[in-house]
């Protein structure tokens, strides 16, 4: 409470650190902090602060399965299970390399699959960018845009 400023409420200060937490990735910085505190005070003098809504947890029964499967992998020490590649995946691979094996389509099908969901976007959305993948010499695939 002495940290406070003498016209900040405990109730306005837990909003404010809830805002903060919810706008900033990474711990704020001072500035950050005050840039929002004077954004806040202004909303309270007009009478208009936004408010955040509760963030609802939803149960997923796939993945929990999944997660439950790894964990017993994991405590089994075994090795993680290869994910199957879909034929799509391996097909948009080849159309940037058509010499590309299906051992390093499936080392790198997260790259892959990143590549064509955003090249998707891009194209819906008749973007300049375009998502290129990159093969360097020890067969790891690099995503870069390109315009």
């Amino acid at each position: 409470m002495k940290l406070l400023p003498d016209s900040l409420t405990v109730q306005q200060a837990e909003t404010l650190t809830k805002r903060i937490v919810l706008k900033c990735k990474y711990f704020p910085s001072i500035a950050e902090i005050m840039e929002e505190y004077y954004l806040y005070s202004k909303e309270l003098h007009k009478g208009k602060v936004l408010q955040f809504p509760e963030v609802r947890r939803t149960y997923d029964g796939r993945t929990a399965k999944k997660l439950h499967a790894i964990s017993e992998f994991v405590k089994k020490y075994k090795k993680f299970p290869k994910q199957p590649v879909s034929p799509d995946i391996i097909k948009f691979a080849r159309s940037f390399f058509p010499e590309m094996s299906e051992e390093t389509i499936q080392r790198n099908w997260l790259e892959i699959a990143n590549c064509r969901m955003e090249r998707t976007r891009e194209l819906n959305e008749n973007s300049r960018y375009r998502t290129v993948m990159k093969l360097c010499s020890d067969g790891i695939i690099e995503l870069y845009v390109q315009w």
